[in-house]
């Protein structure tokens, strides 16, 4: 068994820590490939850790040279001596989550010239490392996504919240459009920070309409993604590196990233019938289609079990 080593530093739940637990779960699904993982000193073990019981893979030493494939996301390059990182002597599988690597401004943007295999879920990511010459080859593996929620259905006529706002990436905008949405005396729950998962994805479900709100710059953008799973109408305002897979009026409402353009979607999307109000919802179902975790977990084992010939 090849052993491929990951690190993370783990200081609170997000979604790029949610896609490297994906993937390395694809590498323990694996016949030809054992996973282990390295965690940074101050890194947290409550019950939002994914990791928190995995045991023996866990490993309290970080030795690359004691692996056969080292995989990195983020920052995580730093764990590497510089001087070795450009053309390391092992395969280094990079996961690229975000369009700010190929910024000139961007800590993360020197990691491109070393050499990896790199894997992208956003199309526009993909495009703009090959266009920047990113060392290496660069693949494109649809996002993947375990929706066990899409099963779990409540109709929108008897939920309770009538919108919920994700707002802990902009909290101060997130207040400012609840506000005014409560002031029309709608039921508004707004979260200016994160929560366990749990009840996160119980607010979703229990939620006609939820409101996301991403950073300036994305990667992809997974929750507009689990909102369809839990069947709340999505609205998600357009910013950069926000997957293409979210469409205006087709399975969401994405309007301009400005107050006035995101109070307008909400009201449009308390006002319309159900008719429209049910395809917007089936059409989010049948996005989820697009995105299952076992054509991830395939593809990405492709690349593992071709590495060297890839490398």
């Amino acid at each position: 068994m090849l052993k491929v080593l990951f690190y993370r530093r783990y200081v609170g739940f997000t979604g790029g820590h949610l896609k490297v637990w994906h993937y390395y779960n694809h590498v323990k699904a694996s016949n030809k490939h054992i996973p282990n993982i390295y965690f940074a000193e101050d890194s947290i073990w409550d019950s939002s850790n994914p990791w928190k019981n995995e045991g023996r893979l866990i490993v309290d030493q970080w030795s690359p040279e004691k692996s056969d494939i080292i995989f990195l996301a983020g920052t995580d390059w730093r764990q590497l001596p510089e001087q070795e990182r450009i053309n390391y002597s092992k395969p280094i599988i990079n996961l690229v989550q975000n369009i700010r690597h190929v910024n000139p401004s961007d800590v993360r943007y020197p990691f491109i010239k070393n050499k990896a295999v790199r894997l992208c879920y956003n199309i526009d990511v993909y495009d703009a490392l090959k266009k920047a010459n990113a060392n290496g080859p660069v693949f494109y593996i649809p996002m993947g996504m375990d929706f066990d929620m899409a099963n779990k259905w409540r109709l929108l006529d008897i939920r309770p919240i009538d919108v919920l706002i994700v707002g802990y990436k902009d909290p101060e905008i997130a207040l400012t459009v609840g506000l005014k949405i409560k002031a029309k005396r709608i039921r508004v729950e707004i979260l200016t920070k994160n929560i366990r998962r749990s009840e996160y994805i119980g607010l979703l479900r229990r939620s006609k309409i939820t409101l996301f709100m991403p950073m300036k710059e994305e990667g992809y953008y997974i929750p507009p993604l689990e909102g369809m799973a839990a069947g709340t109408l999505v609205i998600c305002p357009d910013r950069p590196g926000v997957t293409n897979d979210y469409k205006d009026s087709i399975n969401c409402f994405r309007p301009q990233y400005d107050t006035g353009h995101i109070i307008e979607a909400v009201d449009k999307a308390l006002k319309m019938d159900k008719k429209m109000r049910n395809e917007l919802l089936h059409n989010g179902r049948a996005t989820l289609l697009h995105h299952k975790l076992s054509n991830e977990r395939d593809r990405s084992l492709d690349i593992l079990n071709n590495i060297y010939q890839i490398w």
